[in-house]
């Protein structure tokens, strides 16, 4: 490890320790020696089939370094895609060379290179690179629905680089790089990849989805820093290991969307000060930064040294040049409005692309977020426009808190709903409230960490709700040991999907899962059905209805007997029998 920064441009003509450590795969570590033989490699067959453009994708992220490095070597433009499905991959390698990757059949017809050659030529004439070629091609994440290609040049990647140095190279001495995010957006590339190449810190190869999979790691590197996103440092929250990475984990960045104040909170109190926030765009590169670490005046961001930023005077949208910038005049306009204050820092408000018309009326969809995420019952929301036979509407998505979740499982799909829309109502016509309401264990993101309308949109696709798998409870009494549950069915249960179109009926699979409920409240612990005796379906249960279900158990404490009714059918009933060695105490 150098710690002393190179260029990008002489990042393979400037000397360096052989032995010098540049990535841990798991128990596998890759010293200098070794990454430029296998970017020399891989340069030699690329430069084989001529200058152009080679589309790049790989899961990890050594593997990626070699693969931009031997590209630009050979003097050809990479074009990271910002996923690998294969309609992505086979759409944006129609105009390239082929795919390199570390992967075979990711995409059916692109001719494929593999990136790591463990034969060949070992040697490589090396060049700088020039500042001013196109060199990159990134991709907008797509969060609105539309993917854009946005050109990079060396100039632009190197310069950022350099700020980060300047502006946190210090406190990141001796410290290896893990990460969350993916190395093909431009976040992730230059946190994870290019940051660490040019200064000579170790990068961890593998993308880390959950906190407790980072322990050990973590504990071999001794000290490290990590590169994350909201979505993945929400689930520090609830993670009991987490005294166990603070003493190495130092500091933490996040990108791709703000971090909500309760994580930021969550953070600060376990690792001691809070993650450092950076604003910014794939045009754009990174634009600010901040730091929750308690009080209104963390809240604003600060603008990185050299770049220059305003508010548009007719919009208030935020206008930013800077050296980072892809336009040849290194100027950008972004969708976000912005507030500045007397000392050059600003308060990011929301898009102008979320501004939606509903019924003649203006929503701000965040103002709207904000004001449900107060809520004791929510943890996580976004909202979307859907549009449908019977016109416009807002569908929300929400992620509940515990009390949210017993609250829907005790009161029902409807009840948390109409106690959700009562915060909503004394602030906003009636015309653009949500319409459509969807519980959901976590907000549908991409792989840098933000929600998407594609993804929102699809949760709402089904007039079924996947997430709402149990029947609402209107009331509940026990009579002689008689257990009985007056129920209602959701007109969303996820169980009715294709069940069947046209005529939705409760399938028998969910009858029993009800009862098994009602097994376990019973017993005051885990059950595990065996067997099902005289089991009878009788008349059909259809979304909406009101019903009962009746249960008791035997004297022997192995069979619950059942019945499903109201007061004019039977549904089902029979016995299920336990396991014997799940059964709870009778």
């Amino acid at each position: 490890m150098t710690d002393a920064a190179i260029s990008l441009c002489r990042l393979l003509t400037a000397p360096r320790s052989t032995d010098s450590l540049v990535s841990v795969d798991g128990e596998r570590a890759v010293d200098w020696e070794t990454f430029t033989l296998h970017v020399a490699r891989l340069a030699t067959v690329i430069a084989a089939r001529g200058p152009g453009r080679w589309l790049l994708f790989t899961e990890n992220s050594y593997t990626f370094a070699v693969g931009l490095l031997a590209i630009w070597q050979s003097r050809a433009v990479a074009v990271l895609a910002p996923n690998g499905q294969p309609g992505t991959l086979s759409e944006l390698g129609r105009a390239t060379h082929g795919l390199i990757s570390e992967r075979d059949r990711l995409a059916p017809g692109l001719d494929r290179v593999d990136a790591i050659h463990d034969a060949g030529p070992a040697s490589w004439r090396w060049i700088d690179l020039d500042r001013t070629a196109p060199s990159l091609e990134l991709f907008t994440s797509g969060s609105t629905g539309q993917r854009k290609a946005v050109p990079k040049t060396v100039a632009n990647l190197e310069d950022e680089v350099a700020g980060l140095e300047r502006q946190w190279g210090v406190l990141l001495r001796g410290r290896e790089a893990f990460a969350t995010v993916s190395h093909q957006h431009i976040y992730g590339l230059l946190f994870r990849i290019l940051w660490p190449l040019t200064v000579g810190r170790t990068f961890h190869a593998r993308t880390y989805l959950h906190p407790e999979e980072m322990v050990a790691p973590m504990a071999r590197a001794g000290g490290c820093y990590l590169v994350a996103s909201p979505t993945h440092l929400s689930r520090f929250k609830g993670f009991s290991g987490v005294e166990r990475l603070a003493p190495q984990c130092q500091p933490i960045f996040s990108s791709g969307s703000p971090l909500d104040r309760a994580t930021a909170v969550a953070l600060q109190n376990a690792f001691g000060s809070a993650p450092f926030e950076v604003f910014g765009s794939t045009e754009t590169g990174g634009i600010a930064w901040r730091r929750q670490n308690g009080g209104a005046d963390a809240l604003p961001w600060t603008p990185f040294a050299g770049v220059e930023t305003e508010a548009d005077p007719i919009d208030g949208l935020l206008r930013v040049r800077s050296p980072y910038v892809s336009a040849d005049d290194g100027v950008f306009t972004l969708a976000d409005r912005v507030e500045f204050l007397a000392d050059g820092r600003f308060i990011a408000g929301p898009r102008a692309d979320r501004v939606v018309k509903l019924g003649d009326k203006r929503l701000s969809l965040p103002d709207m977020e904000v004001a449900l995420g107060e809520h004791g019952f929510v943890s996580q929301v976004a909202l979307t426009v859907l549009d449908q036979a019977g016109g416009t509407r807002l569908g929300a998505a929400i992620v509940l808190t515990p009390s949210g979740r017993e609250a829907l499982a005790r009161q029902g799909r409807r009840a948390v709903s109409q106690a959700l829309l009562q915060t909503l109502e004394p602030y906003w016509d009636r015309v653009v409230l949500p319409r459509l309401w969807r519980y959901v264990g976590r907000l549908p993101t991409d792989p840098q960490g933000k929600v998407t309308v594609a993804g929102l949109r699809a949760l709402f696709a089904s007039p079924y709700d996947s997430a709402v798998v149990s029947p609402e409870v209107v009331d509940e009494s026990i009579t002689d040991g008689v257990w009985q549950r007056t129920l209602r069915v959701p007109e969303t249960l996820g169980y009715l999907e294709g069940h069947f179109p046209g005529f939705p009926a409760v399938p028998g699979v969910a009858q029993i899962q009800w009862v098994m409920q009602i097994a376990h409240a019973m017993t005051g612990g885990d059950v595990v059905l065996e067997r099902i005796e005289a089991l009878k379906f009788k008349n059909i249960l259809r979304p909406g209805e009101l019903f009962h279900l009746s249960a008791e158990m035997s004297e022997s404490g192995d069979r619950v007997a059942f019945r499903l009714w109201n007061e004019t059918s039977l549904f089902s009933s029979g016995r299920c029998v336990l396991a014997p060695s799940r059964r709870g105490a009778s």
